[in-house]
């Protein structure tokens, strides 16, 4: 029930990584982003698809090989 306005904040402030830094290697937890693509069968789409026109090529593809310790392989072979 929360706007998706409100879901995208979340999400851009949880991001793995610096949002400013456009070659950003280091890597933080992530779990909101793995939440919004694995977990939640593409309720918010939107939200994933703003977030991504957002970030740069290389933060796109750390996004896409985020991996979480407690699951095997990168979030593109577990997203819905």
């Amino acid at each position: 029930m929360v706007p998706e306005e409100v879901i995208l904040a979340l999400a851009l402030v949880d991001l793995p990584f610096e949002l400013t830094n456009n070659q950003s290697a280091e890597t933080r937890s992530g779990r909101s982003w793995w939440f919004l693509t694995c977990e939640l069968d593409d309720r918010y789409v939107n939200v994933v698809e703003r977030v991504v026109q957002i970030c740069s090529y290389p933060q796109i593809r750390q996004l896409c090989f985020l991996e979480q310790q407690e699951l095997e392989g990168p979030l593109i072979s577990n997203a819905t």
